[in-house]
């Protein structure tokens, strides 16, 4: 393969041919293919490229072209194709091609085209009142405007307005100011009584000048008259001291203002001198323009423009100069009309009524919370203290009591160790003496029996005090008593025995005797 006989030899095929094993020729290759020397088949040409029969290699398309029925083939208008292009792509809306064209032409900024559009007479400025969004033209909203072929709307300034699709915006009245943006003339707001437009805003007049509803500019009062800030009109002075504001003030003849009497005094309406005022009285102040009186819980000097409540723990009634201190055991809230006893289980701390701590008491009213007595003893809050349980004490201001532990009792108001010869169990109030035949040694809490046979006088210490019954006795009834005739005990014995037969015994023996 590859090769073809030629002048009775095998003589391989030259580049752009082919053949095959056995052929007598070698064939040229078909339009749109290739081959190079000694090839048994042609190569077909990559999308967007040609060739021509017996070619040894492929053409890509140029720029403009593309490959159409076999061959390069120039783009019609409306159309484009990068070089080496398998079909021609027709141009997106908002722009425009000529016949042969490598890319689109954009449309100018704020003009439209169809898909396809073939000269820059297909492009359409947006009309004014519209703009370019997305590719299309859109009515601009309300509070915006444009000209005709705009990219974007503009937002109206203040003081103006327009409805959608304006193409300028309008006006507000003269007087009138609006926010940027504003959709309609109600958006327009007429300047308030005492302002005017300046600056492009409503502004309020300065004292001395005044303006009524939607002015453009604030007036200067005449001679003889006068206006605060952001005044409606122009008082006269002689008739200021009518005017709420001016109450308590006076002015004479062609005054430019009033002169408010001093604080605390008052002055009747048309007062035209100073003397006219008068100083309000102690226990009364300024209030709505006259003198009146202070109520309960305050208080006022003379020539006082307000009344001072009353300070924590005081008091006061109506119509007070001053204010008084509550009683010992007693406290107040600020402004307060009278005082409150502190109830009982509490008492004054940093002047309010405060819970007694446990281990302490207080009655109503007191001052101090006081501490319970030795062997008392009170939880928190407690007007008495209780006493401890018998065999219990507990120290002054205690909140529990403690029972005397055992070879204890309470005596004289403490636990005291029981001395020797007595005993007490826990929680007695008494140390009680050993019986007869037992003893104790100091701080015991039982007393221990003597021996068997032996026998000691209540109250001993020891086991010392303990003594054996003597031969001949025996312990009866927890005393040493005698044998009786025909009975016999040994030395420290608890019972006497009776002689055996054959043996007798005197009262008292220690041995029987044989007959």
């Amino acid at each position: 393969a590859g090769s073809a006989v030629v002048t009775g030899t095998c003589t391989q095929c030259t580049a752009g041919k082919f053949a095959v094993a056995g052929s007598t020729v070698c064939t040229n290759c078909a339009v749109n293919t290739f081959s190079a020397a000694g090839s048994s088949v042609c190569t077909n040409c990559d999308g967007g490229s040609t060739s021509a029969a017996g070619s040894t290699v492929c053409t890509v398309c140029a720029a403009g072209s593309a490959v159409q029925t076999g061959s390069c083939t120039q783009c019609t208008a409306g159309k484009f194709a990068v070089a080496g292009s398998t079909t021609c792509t027709s141009c997106s809306a908002n722009s425009f091609a000529a016949a042969g064209a490598s890319v689109c032409t954009n449309c100018a900024a704020g003009a439209t085209a169809p898909a396809g559009s073939t000269a820059s007479t297909d492009c359409t400025a947006c009309s004014a009142g519209n703009s370019l969004v997305g590719g299309v033209c859109s009515q601009c909203a309300a509070g915006k405007f444009s000209l005709a072929g705009s990219t974007t709307c503009t937002t109206c300034a203040v003081n103006t307005y327009a409805d959608a699709g304006s193409s300028v915006c309008t006006n507000c009245d003269a007087g009138s100011t609006s926010p940027a943006g504003s959709s309609s003339t109600n958006d327009c707001t007429v300047c308030a009584a005492g302002s005017a437009v300046q600056s492009g805003s409503c502004t309020q007049c300065t004292a001395g000048k005044f303006a009524v509803a939607g002015s453009t500019v604030c007036t200067s009062c005449s001679a003889g008259s006068f206006a605060v800030a952001g005044s409606s009109t122009c008082g006269q002075c002689g008739v200021c001291c009518g005017w709420f504001y001016y109450l308590n003030s006076y002015a004479g003849a062609g005054a430019s203002v009033c002169t408010n009497c001093a604080a605390g005094a008052t002055a009747p309406a048309g007062s035209t001198a100073s003397g006219s005022c008068t100083v309000c009285p102690a226990g009364s102040a300024v209030q709505t323009g006259t003198c009146t009186q202070c109520t309960a819980g305050t208080f006022s000097l003379a020539g006082s423009s307000t009344c001072g409540n009353c300070a924590a723990n005081t008091f006061s009634a109506a119509g007070a100069s001053t204010c008084g201190a509550c009683a010992a055991g007693s406290t107040s809230a600020a402004g307060s009309s009278d005082c409150t006893v502190c109830p009982a289980g509490s008492a004054v701390v940093t002047g309010t009524c405060s819970s007694c701590a446990a281990g302490k008491f207080a009655v109503a009213g007191s001052t101090v919370c006081t501490n319970c007595a030795v062997n008392t003893f009170s939880a928190a809050g407690s007007s008495v203290c209780t006493n401890c349980d018998g065999g219990s004490t507990s120290a002054a201001g205690s909140t529990v009591c403690t029972v005397c532990a055992a070879g204890s009792a309470v005596q004289t108001g403490s636990c005291t160790q029981c001395t020797a010869g007595k005993f007490a169990v826990a929680g007695s109030t008494t140390c009680t003496s050993c019986s007869a035949n037992s003893y104790a040694a100091a701080g015991a809490s039982v007393c221990t029996n003597c021996a068997a046979g032996a026998t000691a006088p209540a109250g001993s210490t020891a086991s010392t005090d303990c003594t054996a019954c003597s031969a001949g006795n025996s312990l009866v009834g927890g005393v040493c008593s005698q044998c009786a005739a025909g009975k016999f005990s040994l030395a420290g014995s608890t019972t006497c025995t009776t002689c055996a037969v054959n043996t007798y015994a005197d009262a008292g023996s220690s041995v029987c005797t044989n007959c």
